[in-house]
């Protein structure tokens, strides 16, 4: 499969989350703009730490008729084990088997330095000093999984792509309300 550009039809597909059992892409868009985070999976300290920041951002994206759904390489009992019955604001979609990381051509690096930067060893000092630690994920997981993100307008279409080059290459969520279109 290519990697998808602006402009193309944002692939459908179906999904479980921690608290709802079956839903699809096509259900979630309604009206709002869809920002759609691709993570290694939720035990990642640096994933962990980005999904705490997009949280933190929730009412800023609520505001600008935007939603959060983070694609995850865990499972769903297990993420609700984690996180808890109370949950959180973003849509944790779980995709263990790959098949969604599929869908949209999120590839891994190659090697462990292809998921190396900067910007990687900063989250995880920061990740570090918040007390954030690594989780079981029952071995699910791809290591050497890149993140990505895409915007989604409410007609499915792709805003915006970006296929990480680096384990910490995801928008701030300054730069996500910044890349969120106008609905006229």
């Amino acid at each position: 499969m290519a990697q998808l550009q602006k402009g193309m039809q944002a692939p459908n597909f179906s999904f479980e989350s921690p608290w709802v059992k079956t839903n699809t892409l096509s259900d979630v868009l309604e009206d709002k703009t869809t920002i759609l985070v691709f993570l290694r999976y939720y035990g990642c300290p640096l994933c962990q730490l980005d999904i705490q920041t997009l949280a933190k951002g929730y009412e800023k994206f609520k505001e600008n008729n935007a939603q959060v759904l983070v694609v995850l390489q865990t499972e769903a009992s297990l993420l609700k084990d984690q996180i808890g019955e109370n949950g959180m604001p973003l849509t944790l979609v779980c995709d263990p088997d790959h098949e969604i990381f599929t869908l949209y051509d999120v590839q891994p690096g190659k090697t462990q330095e292809d998921l190396a930067s900067e910007e990687v060893f900063k989250k995880i000092n920061i990740a570090r000093d918040l007390g954030i630690t690594k989780l079981e994920n029952n071995g699910k997981q791809n290591e050497l999984q890149l993140p990505a993100t895409f915007i989604i307008n409410p007609n499915g279409e792709l805003e915006f792509v970006r296929y990480g080059t680096n384990a910490a290459d995801i928008p701030s969520v300054t730069e996500l309300l910044e890349l969120i279109p106008v609905t006229k």
